[in-house]
């Protein structure tokens, strides 16, 4: 008997990673009239990440099975690596279900043309693989745990100002683990100095600035002289608290980041903006793929 048609995603990363994969499941099961698997068996295997999406509720079944796709033996990985040396689909057969592998970060046309059953591996930053259910993601992305007491004071405090602007700073693994930083990369001062000039005069009044951060300390630093600056450390175990307080904001200054780029995504001020990192990895890696289809038509990159 052939496989149900589901569509299957391996859930990975951190929150922002983790919306962005459910995102891309859930327009592909919607447009093939599939059921949805979300497979959290990384996490079991992870010791810096857990599945952070049941703070949305997302209506999708959890197997801690992985899928059949990560069983894989020494001559289906050696299948993999000349397919991708010969330029040909790494989307092989695996017991009847297809495995969609995403190549670089760029969006690949062929996402839209997959037919379940298939298991999908892979980030899929880009606004591009979910546009078509976007009001729908949108509706999906509330939080629907109790927030933390000092929640409100603060969404109260962006909503006083009159022309909230979100600046993230992303730091943590991205400087403290060699590899990690290797591929990443941070935003500097250069940067931010640029963004925020461009800030002042994207904003009709002067803009009231609320700095997100993994790093506070390090955020004050490298955001020195800034005015009307409002330093928010969130909870980190409470991540979508953060990222609803970025979403209250009217202009938006992202890092090359996941994280804030969905705090800017889910802003529903009519005449929001969003100014975000053309250089979304560090330099030599950078240089080895195409990020083109990371920023949305209508950002500004710097």
């Amino acid at each position: 008997m052939p496989p149900a048609p589901i569509v299957s995603v391996d859930l990975q990363g951190g929150l922002g990673n983790q919306m962005f994969q459910y995102a891309a499941c859930h327009a592909l099961a919607r447009r093939t009239g599939a059921d949805m698997r979300l497979d959290v068996s990384y996490f079991a295997r992870s010791t810096k990440r857990r599945y952070l999406l049941d703070c949305y509720a997302v209506p999708a079944p959890i197997s801690h099975e992985p899928s059949p796709t990560t069983h894989r033996g020494p001559a289906r990985e050696l299948a993999r690596k000349v397919a991708r040396r010969l330029g040909m689909s790494t989307d092989l057969p695996d017991g009847g279900w297809k495995v969609h592998l995403q190549q670089g970060f760029h969006f690949d046309p062929a996402f839209e043309s997959l037919v379940p059953p298939v298991h999908l591996h892979g980030y899929f930053q880009s606004e591009l693989y979910f546009r078509d259910v976007a009001e729908e993601i949108r509706k999906l992305f509330v939080i629907r745990v109790p927030t933390s007491p000092g929640f409100a004071a603060r969404r109260e405090r962006v909503a006083a100002s009159a022309w909230p602007v979100s600046i993230h700073v992303r730091r943590g693994d991205y400087v403290s683990e060699p590899v990690t930083s290797e591929v990443h990369g941070t935003c500097d001062d250069a940067y931010y100095r640029a963004a925020t000039s461009l800030a002042e005069r994207l904003c009709p009044s002067p803009p009231s600035y609320f700095v997100f951060s993994d790093d506070i300390a390090s955020a004050r630093d490298l955001l020195r002289g800034l005015k009307d600056a409002v330093y928010l450390g969130g909870d980190v175990e409470r991540p979508w608290e953060d990222i609803a307080l970025m979403s209250a904001c009217r202009g938006h200054v992202i890092a090359n980041s996941s994280f804030s780029w969905w705090g800017a995504w889910l802003a529903q001020a009519a005449d929001k903006w969003v100014i975000g990192p053309r250089q979304w990895f560090a330099p030599a890696y950078q240089r080895t793929i195409s990020t083109n289809d990371i920023l949305c038509p209508g950002w500004i990159g710097l």
